[in-house]
């Protein structure tokens, strides 16, 4: 009997993830819809408190003072911004010369293996890129069949933090009164959890793309805001983000001679230092509390999930999940034990 229970259970697990694999794209646009709520909606409490307004009139309000912010940003930055982006890509022909030239093997000394080891290089980027252009209208077709997900995105944040003490009290009235308070606490560590996540990970890209940004406009780095904004927006792919950014820099800088791309290295390593050994640990260590490999691993196997996407949702889905493992834990040590208070699981997720 035990053994047919666990089969059941083993399928029905297998089945849905087969259904979350299924449904990825939906999920993906939830959960960002689920991050920003979860940030929005202590600020949409303390404001429906001093303001006095209905939830739904303070909600809107704070929609409407959203759109007009970021329609301001959008105005202030977006056009040198463009105007950068298209500066850069006109200049890519002399961007790709360049790198040629300083990959190229002298001919007078190169061995002949290192001239067919470059040759081999060399057709193989070719290759890739006319594979890149060739897919470049299934890319955008792709792009544009998933843009309903993310036009629904703002609607579902609406409703998420409008109606967040509704669906609290639903999801508490569906429980099983055994599991009741164990899963009410996991879930609102969850989503401290994740409300730190994003509120630290929006500082560490802001910070991170204004020192790139005033660093390479005092090297007098060319295309220097979209290099910075690059930064700043890459900055939440762990490591694989930054040094494509930064490896991007360094081939804008090589029309300009070796000195501009080595102060480049430079700049963008000492970044990577003072963002990973200094001002990195001080804001997420108040945050979460995840080892760097943890998240490596999530941003990996969500990457192999889920594309591009999974890079960026496999943190905060760890961070997430981050209170039930350690409950899970916990609890494997007591044998079974459920703790008997709220004090002590608090205790056993922190």
């Amino acid at each position: 009997m035990h053994a047919e229970d666990r089969a059941v259970r083993l399928a029905g697990s297998v089945a849905l993830m087969g259904i979350l694999y299924l449904l990825r794209t939906v999920l993906v646009s939830f959960l960002v819809a689920v991050a920003l709520a979860s940030l929005l909606t202590p600020l949409a409490n303390r404001l429906t408190r001093r303001l006095g307004w209905s939830r739904g009139a303070t909600v809107l309000g704070m929609a409407v003072g959203l759109t007009l912010l970021l329609g301001l940003l959008s105005c202030l930055i977006i056009p040198p911004l463009s105007t950068q982006i298209r500066i850069l890509g006109a200049e890519a022909p002399r961007y790709a010369q360049a790198l040629e030239r300083a990959l190229a093997p002298d001919s007078g000394t190169a061995s002949p293996l290192l001239t067919s080891l470059y040759r081999q290089v060399s057709s193989r980027i070719e290759r890739a890129l006319a594979n890149t252009l060739d897919h470049s209208a299934d890319i955008l077709i792709d792009f544009g069949s998933h843009l309903q997900y993310l036009m629904v995105i703002p609607i579902l944040v609406f409703y998420m933090v409008r109606d967040a003490s509704l669906i609290q009290r639903r999801v508490h009235a569906v429980l099983p009164p055994a599991y009741r308070e164990v899963v009410v606490i996991l879930m609102r560590s969850s989503s401290r959890a994740l409300r730190g996540f994003v509120s630290a990970q929006l500082a560490l890209s802001a910070i991170a793309g204004a020192l790139t940004t005033l660093g390479l406009l005092v090297l007098g780095m060319p295309q220097a805001v979209v290099l910075g904004a690059a930064s700043g927006f890459l900055e939440s792919v762990p490591y694989m983000g930054p040094i494509a950014v930064g490896t991007l820099a360094a081939v804008v800088a090589l029309p300009w001679g070796t000195g501009l791309v080595v102060r480049v290295v430079v700049l963008y390593v000492a970044i990577r230092l003072l963002m990973d050994f200094v001002i990195g640990p001080r804001i997420l260590g108040r945050a979460m509390h995840l080892h760097p490999l943890t998240v490596l691993f999530a941003m990996l196997v969500g990457g192999q999930l889920l594309g591009v996407a999974g890079f960026f949702v496999a943190p905060p889905l760890a961070a997430m999940a981050a209170p039930a493992v350690r409950w899970t834990l916990a609890r494997t040590e007591r044998v079974g034990a459920v703790p008997s208070s709220a004090e002590e699981l608090e205790g056993a997720i922190a």
